[in-house]
């Protein structure tokens, strides 16, 4: 029992005493995915899956428009913190200066362009009106959007975790708002709400954006900023061709029909992985203070270990709650998209692993071993298309093989980005995996076997709830009396 207390203690305080603005931006961030979740699932119950595919196809867009920044923002994500914390103003102020006036000219010449582009394509009906609207918004959107981004980067550095916190309760409003105007405008609704919670964001990090920026580009800082950043772009830009690949291998093999039904699967993944990834973005600060400060990769390695043991935990939990509860939200609130809860379990499946790796690939990010970064999403890329393909070759056109592809994509980058780590800290192999895949593993495969003897999803849950808890007592007794895998 003291084992078991003791791990609880050691999850609340890795957050409370770490300061209550960690806490507040959690709570913040479920609190906004949770409201967000409630929309998409109510718009479903209007919207049919074809016009959600027209608009999950128009959001593939904006996807691909976030990389017009060419790497100044990963750039500045990942250096800002470091300058910041040495107390360098003036250099401090030049970088920011330079990212953001950068960041303004680029996306204002792309909306202008882009709109342009579309009006001329639509005017020689090379697609339907609900098409055109989309991309027109999107491209909007992504100017409003990248503003609102860069606000959260730098006040997190420069304010705290509370500022970023208040903004996403106050994104809460458009979501209000636009669950009364979905009987009306169904399909429109969706660009309503992405647009004003990015203005929304804008308008609050006004003063913090503003008050003392002055528009201009320093020519050598940028080129430099681009330079530093662009690996970082390439690999963000091949995890998005990742993340797309499903998408585009519905639209080619099958249809806009079926891409709107996969949503659910998508909007299962990308709402669920929204805690981890909350917890892990915390522990990304703390690990780019850490090491600037102290340049120690033990020490680095040291917060890798201890938040990845709690994010495995929390992160099994929250997957198997989806997993369990997801078909009977379907069936009750949005039945027309039921053949999609399939493919929702395999990729929340998929998920569980992947995530229990995210701050242990942080590392490689605080290290600069780009070229490591950049292969291993080569890698995952590569795998991502040939299995997502695969599956529906063989097994035929359904979004459930697609589903299982990336799953087993996702899967093989957590063990590559393991690989890669160890091989650069050079910490022990077993530290890494007996806090992260391996306790992962254990509860998986006790509950896929559970599920086969259970027939019944909410009994299933529970059931999962003791085997996460037996499996991660075990995991505690193991690092007490037999091996100290430094998450204490």
């Amino acid at each position: 029992m003291r084992l078991i207390k003791a791990f609880f203690n050691k999850i609340l305080n890795t957050f409370w005493t770490n300061g209550k603005e960690y806490t507040l931006f959690v709570f913040s961030t479920m609190m906004y995915a949770g409201f967000h979740f409630i929309f998409v699932i109510i718009a479903r119950h209007y919207i049919d899956p074809y016009d959600y595919g027209i608009y999950s196809t128009c959001c593939l867009l904006q996807t691909y428009l976030a990389y017009l920044q060419l790497g100044t923002l990963n750039a500045f994500n990942r250096d800002y913190p470091q300058l910041y914390v040495k107390g360098n103003i003036e250099e401090t102020e030049k970088y920011y200066n330079t990212v953001f006036s950068f960041l303004i000219i680029i996306y204002s010449i792309a909306f202008v362009i882009l709109t342009t582009f579309f009006m001329l394509l639509y005017k020689y009906n090379s697609f339907e009106f609900k098409y055109l609207i989309g991309y027109i918004l999107i491209t909007f959107n992504a100017l409003i959007s990248i503003i609102n981004d860069f606000g959260s980067y730098s006040v997190r550095v420069s304010k705290n975790f509370n500022v970023v916190s208040i903004a996403n309760l106050i994104k809460l409003l458009p979501i209000i708002l636009c669950l009364f105007l979905l009987p009306y405008l169904k399909y429109y609704t969706l660009y309503v709400l992405l647009i004003c919670s990015s203005i929304l964001g804008v308008i609050y990090y006004y003063r913090y954006l503003f008050k003392d920026f002055q528009f201009r580009i320093d020519i050598v800082k940028i080129k430099e900023i681009i330079y530093s950043g662009m690996p970082l772009l390439i690999n963000g830009l091949i995890w998005t061709i990742v993340n797309s690949i499903d998408k585009f291998v519905i639209l080619y093999y099958i249809n806009t029909t079926a891409l709107g039904t996969y949503s659910i699967a998508q909007t299962a993944f990308n709402y669920i992985i929204l805690i981890p990834s909350a917890i892990s973005s915390i522990f990304y600060t703390k690990m780019g203070k850490v090491y600037g400060e102290t340049g120690n990769i033990n020490k680095l390695c040291n917060v890798a270990l201890k938040s990845t043991f709690i994010l495995s935990f929390v992160t099994s939990i929250v997957s198997l709650l989806g997993y369990c509860f997801i078909p009977y939200l379907v069936a009750l609130v949005m039945p027309k998209y039921i053949n999609g809860v399939k493919a929702s379990q395999i990729l929340l499946i998929g998920m569980i692993i992947y995530s229990s790796t995210i701050v242990n690939g942080n590392i490689l990010t605080i290290l600069k071993y780009n070229a490591s970064i950049i292969r291993n999403s080569i890698y995952v890329c590569i795998f991502n298309i040939t299995f997502s393909i695969l599956f529906v070759t063989i097994r035929g056109p359904f979004i459930e093989n697609i589903a299982f592809g990336t799953s087993i994509s996702y899967c093989f980058h957590s063990f590559i980005v393991m690989y890669f780590v160890l091989k650069y800290t050079k910490c022990k192999p077993l530290s890494f995996f007996l806090s992260s895949i391996i306790p992962i593993l254990a509860i998986i495969i006790l509950c896929v076997g559970v599920s086969t003897i259970i027939g019944n999803n909410i009994v299933l849950f529970f059931a999962s709830i003791i085997i996460i808890c037996i499996v991660y007592m075990l995991m505690l007794i193991i690092k007490k009396y037999v091996y100290d895998f430094g998450v204490s």
